[in-house]
């Protein structure tokens, strides 16, 4: 990955790496020292933004409407994708600050950790984008995450020695695959159909451009499958690979350099190349499940499944995070940053339990605790949130305040009968743990 218009910065610079550095949560510093010693041998979430007869109650997030659960103010889907912020979170650090910084209340605790150096990386360097901004700190994010991970990967080690001679032997392969990610070393890896569209996918879902998107998956499809296709099999991969590297070879597009990478490295696979891959914990977790699919004893496979989980993820863990958006353009970062404090409709009653799509069955929830919660039952997921009880009587006093307002009904869908509706579904669902109070609405 290119990092354009960088100058003067040094690694060692020892001012810089003291900003940085007071910015690191104090387990993540502590690792980064500890590594001076270290050496080292689908199901899709959905957030329901736009269900059907919801569109009124959607533009209560221009309103600064709390979230029930944690009672943040929740960001409209304007000021995280709209055309005023696509130019502001491409541009200079020191802007994405500045835009970010009115709102930094409703970031979640990991966002904001992670905006806490931003913030002190624009100070110093305030005209270098977010991208370049986190390929600065990588190197010592990527030291701290490493000291992190070591303890899990060795007590996978320690449970391997209880495997079947097959299951050993494919564990071993896996790892000696994974000791090299995590030196950056070359792994000669298969290419697969389905990872590059994934991947692509991937990347594509922050693309303004639905024409230029819809062009990119159509030539991805087009790739031939591997347990399909005949033979040969490689030259015409080779060849789908290159239309999509001669659509975009003209064009100027904040993901291009992304979607150039994809590109090389899947070409080099195809061709028995080793290439240098960063570590990812879903793939790996992914492989270690398929690795002991045919293990007799289930016991010690969800052993290794719940040891591999405590892998830090990107969404709990700040270098985690740094080093698996460091390569992602900077209107992409900005956007992560922002997303866990996007406002959702949330089902009361789960669609997945037979909630249904009526108003009197949606509230107003952050996409953080919406994909926490996905489909527990509310007195299940309650039970793990601080002050609900607080946060919920607090938005029931919003919904209140908003139906007297004139026209509530017909801007919002908001009327004293749907405050009712909703109050004694979450009494009922909550088994009355929570007993919003609606005396207001007499007032």
């Amino acid at each position: 990955m290119k990092i354009h218009g960088i100058r003067n910065i040094s690694y060692n610079n020892q001012n810089r790496m003291n900003n940085v550095r007071n910015n690191i949560p104090a387990n993540n510093y502590n690792a980064c020292n500890a590594t001076n010693n270290v050496s080292f041998n689908y199901f899709n979430n959905i957030t329901f933004t736009s269900i059907d007869n919801s569109e009124n109650l959607r533009k209560l997030f221009d309103k600064d409407v709390p979230c029930m659960y944690c009672g943040k103010t929740m960001l409209s889907e304007e000021f995280i994708n709209g055309p005023a912020s696509k130019k502001i979170l491409n541009g200079p650090i020191s802007n994405v600050v500045k835009y970010i910084i009115p709102v930094q209340d409703s970031l979640h605790e990991k966002e904001r950790d992670v905006f806490e150096i931003i913030k002190a990386l624009a100070v110093e360097y305030p005209e270098i984008n977010l991208h370049q901004a986190l390929k600065t700190i990588e190197p010592t994010y990527e030291m701290a995450l490493r000291v992190e991970q070591r303890p899990i990967f060795d007590e996978l080690y320690e449970l391997s020695s209880d495997l079947p001679l097959d299951a050993k032997k494919k564990f071993d392969n896996i790892m000696n695959e994974t000791e090299k990610k995590l030196s950056l070393k070359p792994v000669k890896i298969p290419f697969s159909r389905r990872e590059f569209i994934y991947k692509l996918d991937k990347i594509c879902d922050s693309m303004t451009d639905k024409k230029m998107k819809n062009a990119l998956t159509e030539r991805a499809n087009g790739l031939p499958d591997e347990k399909k296709a005949e033979y040969p099999i490689a030259k015409n991969q080779l060849s789908s690979i290159e239309q999509i590297e001669n659509y975009i070879a003209d064009k100027n597009f904040p993901e291009y350099d992304q979607i150039k990478d994809l590109c090389d490295i899947s070409r080099k696979k195809i061709n028995g190349i080793p290439v240098v891959i960063k570590f990812n914990r879903k793939s790996f977790i992914y492989k270690l499940n398929e690795a002991l699919n045919n293990l007799k004893d289930k016991d010690l496979k969800e052993k290794f499944i719940k040891t591999a989980d405590k892998l830090p993820t990107s969404k709990d863990n700040t270098s985690a995070f740094i080093l698996k958006y460091a390569d992602y353009p900077s209107s992409r970062i900005a956007k992560r940053l922002l997303k866990s404090s996007q406002g959702t409709i949330e089902h009361i009653k789960p669609f997945y339990k037979n909630g249904h799509n009526v108003t009197s069955n949606f509230a107003h929830a952050c996409d953080f605790h919406n994909q926490t919660r996905q489909h527990q039952d509310l007195d299940i997921f309650i039970d793990k949130l601080p002050d609900v009880d607080i946060h919920i009587q607090n938005y029931i006093d919003f919904l209140i305040d908003i139906s007297k307002e004139k026209d509530s009904f017909e801007k919002y869908d908001i009327n004293p009968s749907h405050i009712i509706k909703i109050s004694a579904l979450i009494k009922t669902l909550s088994k009355n743990k929570l007993k919003p109070n609606i005396n207001r609405l007499y007032e």
